[in-house]
């Protein structure tokens, strides 16, 4: 994963794949971007899980700049740790 924005409930994430596989008997490399688009309770079950399996990404990503702590997060777009609860969004 390259970025997670998220902005209220909805979350879209955007990253590559790069990868060596045999496929039919010949190898091939495989080189693409991805993206997603998730709202809701799933997207943020998935950013924290996201976060705690790669938390030096988390770390430099956009949305750490607004919740370090990504238990923070809700699915109201608003960031716990932050007293004003400032929304996650730009």
């Amino acid at each position: 994963m390259d970025r997670i924005i998220v902005s209220g409930a909805t979350a879209v994430v955007v990253g590559e794949m790069h990868a060596d596989i045999t496929a039919g008997g010949a190898r091939k490399t495989l080189a693409s971007r991805f993206g997603a688009l998730a709202s809701g309770r799933g997207t943020q079950a998935a950013v924290r899980r996201a976060a705690q399996a790669d938390p030096d990404g988390y770390a430099q990503s956009q949305l750490a700049e607004l919740a370090p702590d990504p238990a923070s997060l809700d699915t109201q777009g608003h960031c716990c740790c932050h007293p004003e609860r400032r929304p996650l969004r730009h």
